[in-house]
């Protein structure tokens, strides 16, 4: 199976111009998006289909996982499984060569 680099950035809580959300709603995202999005994560990665994974330094709305997979295609459609998927902007799927393949064993 390959392994793929997935980027997905989550939206902003508010813009520069925008107020910012209520307590209800951040709570509300948490519990509806955020921590079963987080779950099903963790279930990926138990059955190995999520390689590694975690927000990148000083980027906390960037989501960057490794997963294992038989294609593209299949990454996307495991992607679109996760509750946050409708949140997601700008989500970047690159196939990895690993240093196995680069040095033929």
């Amino acid at each position: 199976m390959a392994h793929y680099l997935v980027s997905m950035d989550l939206p902003e809580p508010a813009g520069p111009t925008e107020p910012l959300p209520s307590i209800e709603r951040v709570v509300d995202l948490m519990r509806s998006t955020l921590l079963p999005s987080l779950e099903s994560l963790l279930a990926l990665k138990a059955r190995g289909k999520v390689v590694a994974g975690g927000f990148a330094s000083g980027r906390e709305q960037n989501l960057m996982l490794i997963m294992e997979a038989e294609s593209e295609a299949e990454v996307f459609e495991t992607l679109q499984s996760l509750p946050c998927w409708n949140d997601v902007v700008n989500p970047e799927v690159t196939r990895l060569h690993i240093l196995e393949e680069l040095s033929g064993e």
